[in-house]
């Protein structure tokens, strides 16, 4: 449902199914009237934020299997590598793209049901994405 993510890398090729969003915000300038603006920018915001799961997911899945090396690695020093050069960039970019997805499901939030969304993925998914270890 809308509120349950999981770690997935089958979806890390998010840059290739979301590389129209440099050409639709090309066309801004183009738009003419509030309306259409308030319309092109709805969608923008809601590719963005599909794009945004697929990236917190990828990360999530990516994160998950760098614990697991780091947890499977008996040499000290090489474990003490993955942490700080695998594990915590991986953490780091995580809540950057949360944070991030999380703006544009807010900036496109027109309604209870996206709100729902919203609330949905905060109370079901949030905690496990967050405390992604």
């Amino acid at each position: 449902g809308p509120g349950s993510l999981s770690p997935d890398t089958n979806l890390c090729d998010w840059a290739t199914q979301y590389a129209f969003l440099d050409e639709l915000q090309a066309l801004r300038e183009a738009v003419k009237g509030p309306a259409n603006t308030n319309r092109l920018m709805f969608w923008l915001h809601s590719f963005r934020y599909m794009r945004g799961l697929a990236m917190s997911q990828c990360n999530w899945g990516l994160l998950s299997e760098a614990v697991a090396a780091a947890e499977n690695e008996t040499d000290p020093d090489r474990k003490r590598g993955i942490v700080e050069n695998v594990c915590l960039p991986l953490r780091i970019s995580l809540v950057q793209n949360v944070t991030d997805m999380m703006a544009h499901l807010l900036q496109m939030a027109g309604s209870s049901g996206e709100m729902g969304t919203f609330t949905n993925l905060m109370i079901h998914s949030g905690p496990g994405l967050l405390n992604a270890s």
